[in-house]
């Protein structure tokens, strides 16, 4: 059996334990989830919480792969810095084995297939 989890990577919502420490991440609220910002990707804060404090807690749990949700970020945020700090986070967890599909994203997919750099980053998309 394979078992997959969430991970927001694009977006920080109220609900999550750790939400009031990176209150200094949010950007504009997320549209139509009220409770929900986006985040600002390019923070090391950020990144060391998705690749490493949240990957640290699924690896234990033994899950295989990753359902990477709100890499929609990069349409709403369309910079390089974004787009980069986007592909450094699906990089470092797939060099933690994880299997990882996109979920949506166009902007951001249709980019890295454009640069080809699409098949070293995530697996499939929804």
């Amino acid at each position: 059996m394979v078992v997959d989890a969430y991970l927001n990577i694009g977006s920080l919502e109220n609900a999550q334990p750790y939400y009031k420490s990176y209150e200094d991440v949010m950007l504009d609220r997320y549209d139509g989830w009220p409770d929900e910002h986006w985040a600002d990707v390019t923070k090391e804060k950020w990144q060391r919480l998705v690749v490493q404090d949240r990957a640290q807690v699924y690896k234990e749990r033994g899950l295989d792969g990753l359902f990477i949700d709100n890499t929609d970020v990069y349409y709403r945020y369309h910079t390089p810095e974004v787009y980069q700090s986007l592909k450094s986070m699906l990089a470092s967890l797939k060099r933690q084995e994880f299997k990882l599909i996109v979920n949506g994203g166009d902007v951001f997919v249709s980019e890295t297939l454009k640069d080809g750099s699409a098949k070293k980053l995530y697996d499939g998309v929804n």
